[in-house]
């Protein structure tokens, strides 16, 4: 319930200012910060330490998702918008498939620390990745079909 309430205050919050923002930035901070709110996750252990780390989860949960279609229009512009945010909801959706029974297979084998921890990094390198995201050459990028116009000759 914390976490879900997090989500919904920081969306609410980040969507008032998102399009004045660097949005590369920004989500490089909140992959940062979902890197220290799952290794909170490790090192509390009171009730409201655990809920505070939740939150901090929460208000990185759903931000991300809001960041990557806005990255994704940003770099790629509307007419690849559908294509890339494809490719990357299908590999977004497998990935976190398969995720569970890989983190279930760790925890089983190392119990919570080994999991949690890879996870922290994979954060962190997101982090650096988007840092780095360039948008692709103006070449490089699909042109719109010229739209024909009704009643039009030529």
């Amino acid at each position: 319930t914390v976490t879900t309430i997090g989500s919904i205050v920081a969306r609410t919050l980040v969507g008032l200012v998102a399009d004045r923002l660097d949005k590369r930035r920004m989500a490089a901070v909140l992959f940062v910060a979902q890197a220290a709110a799952i290794l909170l996750y490790l090192v509390v252990h009171d009730t409201v330490p655990i809920y505070l780390a939740a939150l901090l989860f929460g208000f990185t949960v759903g931000n991300v998702y809001l960041v990557q279609s806005l990255l994704v229009g940003e770099l790629f512009g509307l007419v690849s918008f559908a294509t890339v945010y494809g490719m990357i909801a299908l590999t977004g959706q497998i990935g976190s498939g398969l995720s569970l029974v890989a983190v279930g297979a760790l925890v089983d084998a190392h119990g919570y620390t080994a999991p949690f921890l890879f996870l922290a990094v994979l954060d962190v390198v997101a982090a650096a990745a988007v840092l780095f995201a360039r948008a692709p050459a103006p070449e490089t990028r699909r042109r719109p079909e010229r739209a024909a116009v009704i009643g039009s000759r030529g």
